[in-house]
């Protein structure tokens, strides 16, 4: 068990009988604490001269040491204090999310008990303290009985330890009458400690967002969280555009504090097109690193999207790293492991559905015809998206006259028919956009590098990403959904654009060339 006393300063004007209150160690040789230790305190910046920081060593020793500066954020109740001498161990800081529920321990040196300071267990009750701007955490100590603020004054800036051992973010207050702790979170103060040289770490590497229009399928991520609490090893799978990415997406974020470090993968940012373990390059970075180490030494999860080829040679090579619960989760578009690993994905339930257009408030659409056609249709979650988004974009367009093509369609004898209802679909945008939708069919790929599309028209670009037939989840590639592909190639089988793409094609080479950079490479 970590010995937190160590790390952990109790801050001085002169010496120890003048107490004000606690710090902590992210350094050698640094220190933070809450910036209004030192304005309540009306610490002048002649008094800053003899701040004076003692630390309990062994056997209850006390060490006294001096300070060279103070560096003070401008907007947030956060510092930096310099130290004059090195101290031997320090705190490794996290700037990870807190959820709701998490534990925490701190020790400070509250006014009760400013001799020997106190240990306080609790948990993070909710995020955003009572809406009040100062504070991000509540931290509820039921432990504690609602003592008055005067009797822990001096536990200002004591850390919020997690059940890592890593400071997440610090105690600024304790108020009256109630049984929790105020604190904020280093998540928001990034910025400020890179610039002053603090290293931060995320508890694994950075992950995609959930989409603010994402509609919660609650069975699929209760199954899945259930499956992957079983196996090391699980397989999300199903048909493209069907919401593998996003659901996957919300369950990492769901689950990433029970792990020590998380990663995501995405296959086309593989220099190869293919997955090693040892030089794997994860979502927003650039270099490779050696995953297969850090699965050794640390609790770790790790998700690969769009993995349709040689999974099976990454289902053994994690499977036979040994020594630790690591997980993994594999985004597919078809079953490739065993039942026991793989869960699949369909369309929408009618709820779900209903909820998503819902929340797009077309106040236009009658309840009824709305529920009638999503009886009627396969729910395709991206084909309701790009549905939803023709309504949006033309006034004049009703639900009713996309369920009668639906009906027309379905008049046809053929077993292709959902494919020519969302090719109908798709169809309906190439009149605004055939010129840029005809490169994307001449480019034939799923994944388009961004530097090159944007030469053929952003405003554009970004209109076909709100549609979604355009998808910008990844640092350098737009993402096409292979059923949109698929049907842009049916529409579009000539390019009648062709000389002016391959004029930007190569213009675009020959400046790319001479630079050489990593969207050249990517791009070839």
């Amino acid at each position: 068990m970590l010995d937190i006393k160590k790390y952990i300063g109790k801050i001085c004007l002169e010496d120890e009988s003048k107490h004000l209150g606690t710090g902590f160690l992210i350094d050698k040789n640094k220190l933070i604490t809450a910036k209004h230790v030192f304005i309540n305190n009306n610490i002048s910046d002649e008094d800053e001269k003899n701040i004076k920081i003692y630390f309990k060593e062994v056997e209850e020793q006390v060490k006294e040491v001096g300070i060279i500066k103070i560096i003070k954020h401008e907007n947030r109740d956060i510092v930096i204090i310099e130290l004059d001498e090195e101290m031997d161990e320090y705190f490794k800081m996290d700037v990870s999310d807190f959820h709701s529920g998490e534990k925490f321990i701190t020790f400070g040196y509250s006014a009760r008990k400013k001799t020997y300071g106190e240990k306080i267990y609790g948990q993070i009750l909710i995020e955003d303290f009572k809406n009040n701007e100062q504070y991000d955490l509540d931290l509820h100590c039921p432990d504690f009985p609602a003592l008055s603020t005067k009797m822990f004054k001096g536990i200002s800036g004591a850390p919020i330890i997690s059940d890592k051992n890593y400071v997440k973010g610090m105690i600024i207050k304790k108020p009256d009458g109630t049984e929790s702790f105020a604190g904020i979170k280093f998540s928001k103060s990034i910025d400020f400690l890179k610039f002053n040289n603090v290293e931060v770490n995320s508890l694994g590497g950075d992950i995609p967002k959930v989409d603010d229009k994402y509609i919660n399928r609650k069975k699929y991520e209760k199954d899945i969280i259930e499956l992957l609490s079983k196996k090391k090893i699980v397989q999300v799978y199903g048909l493209s555009g069907i919401g593998k990415t996003q659901l996957v997406t919300q369950i990492i974020n769901s689950e990433k504090n029970k792990f020590e470090k998380v990663y995501w993968i995405d296959i086309k940012d593989q220099n190869d097109g293919k997955i090693d373990l040892k030089k794997a390059i994860i979502f927003g970075k650039n270099k490779p690193i050696n995953l297969e180490e850090i699965i050794k030494r640390y609790e770790t999860l790790i998700v690969i999207d769009n993995l349709n080829n040689n999974a099976e040679d990454v289902f053994e090579s994690f499977n036979n790293i040994q020594g630790n619960s690591s997980k993994l989760m594999i985004t597919s578009l078809e079953k490739v492991f065993e039942e026991e690993y793989t869960y699949k994905i369909d369309y929408l339930t009618l709820e779900e559905a209903y909820k998503l257009f819902e929340k797009e408030k077309l106040g236009k659409i009658k309840s009824g015809v709305l529920k009638s056609f999503l009886n009627e249709i396969d729910r395709h979650p991206l084909l309701l998206r790009l549905i939803i988004s023709l309504l949006k974009r033309d006034k004049n367009l009703k639900l009713e006259d996309i369920q009668n093509d639906y009906k027309n369609i379905h008049k046809i004898k053929d077993k292709n028919k959902n494919s020519v209802f969302f090719k109908r679909i798709v169809g309906r945008y190439i009149y605004d956009y055939e010129e840029i939708l005809s490169h994307i069919t001449t480019i034939n790929n799923l994944f388009i590098e961004k530097s090159f599309m944007k030469k053929f028209g952003i405003i554009e670009l970004q209109e076909l990403i709100s549609a979604c037939i355009v998808n910008d989840n990844n640092t350098y590639y737009y993402y096409v959904h292979k059923i949109v592909l698929n049907s842009l190639k049916e529409i579009l089988k000539e390019n009648k654009y062709i000389l002016e793409f391959k004029e930007v094609l190569k213009e675009y080479l020959e400046k790319k060339l001479d630079i050489r950079d990593i969207y050249y490479f990517k791009f070839l």
